[in-house]
């Protein structure tokens, strides 16, 4: 959760970013770090790299060292997927269908889970654990977030994603790059401008 719901301005990069949140990819790709496998914590929950993808009507989930991909969830015009687990492993997937920002939160450690946030106008949706280190167990959170009319939003695991905190009004032609828990262990919002030609 973030202090106060308040966030700072900081000149920081995709390298400023933990692997393998650091890595340069599309929108229809997302990767983030995990345990063995879906709800199995017994080898912790940073030890493997899981990617999410999208062909447009269908998302899909593996780990990266692993050769057979399962189809999570299927839905209409996606454009955009972005991964993460909770503490215990469970899956948690925002993604872009038309106009509808999406969050798909999965249910006691499996590949079965249902939509609880559908934000109309929202855009660039993303997830990601706030802090995986051992230590922070107990007050770490997922936080969704995505920009709604021109402001950055998010909403919290422990909140059952149910309230919108706005963060911070933005230029109406920037965009949610990537998100996630930065090297110098603070939660990073990366923000770009949009190119017009």
């Amino acid at each position: 959760m973030l202090p106060n719901n308040k966030i700072k301005r900081a000149r920081k990069w995709l390298g400023d970013l933990h692997e393998p949140r650091d890595r340069k990819h599309p929108n229809t790709r997302s990767f983030c770090l995990g345990g063995v496998d879906i709800g199995d914590t017994t080898q912790g929950i940073t030890n493997y790299v899981w990617q999410a993808w999208t062909d447009g009507a269908a998302i899909y989930l593996q780990r990266t060292d692993s050769t057979r991909p399962d189809r999570v969830l299927t839905d209409k015009s996606i454009t955009s997927v972005s991964v993460a687990f909770t503490r215990d492993m469970n899956l948690v997937i925002a993604y872009q269908s038309g106009i509808d920002s999406k969050l798909w939160v999965g249910r006691n450690g499996s590949l079965v889970g249902s939509i609880v946030a559908s934000i109309r106008g929202g855009k660039d949706p993303m997830v990601a654990l706030d802090d995986n280190r051992y230590a922070t167990d107990i007050t770490s959170d997922v936080i969704f977030a995505y920009i709604k009319d021109s402001m950055l939003c998010c909403r919290y695991q422990r909140e059952e994603y149910r309230t919108e905190h706005k963060l911070q009004m933005l230029d109406s032609d920037t965009n949610l790059y990537r998100m996630g828990m930065g090297r110098d262990n603070r939660f990073l919002f990366l923000l770009q401008k949009e190119v017009k030609n």
